[in-house]
């Protein structure tokens, strides 16, 4: 069975529903983001190897990846 978040955006009180804002699919948790979401599927193409333990071994990538895809706001 695929283990996925529970966690998005909706949980924490940052969006007000679950859906990507992206493509409007529910819900838009970090399985989602990273595997699912066909809006990013360029992006996500850029990262090396496999998305979540990209989150660890190369987050830079994944900042910038998170930038491009409108899921962390530039600063």
């Amino acid at each position: 069975m695929e283990k996925r978040s529970k966690m998005n955006l909706y949980d924490i009180g940052a969006s007000r529903c679950d859906a990507c804002l992206q493509c409007g699919q529910s819900p838009d948790d970090l399985h989602h983001a990273h595997y699912d979401c066909p809006e990013v599927d360029f992006f996500r193409s850029l990262i090396p190897g496999d998305p979540m333990e990209s989150l660890w071994e190369s987050p830079a990538e994944m900042i910038e990846f998170l930038r491009a895809s409108q899921r962390l706001p530039i600063a």
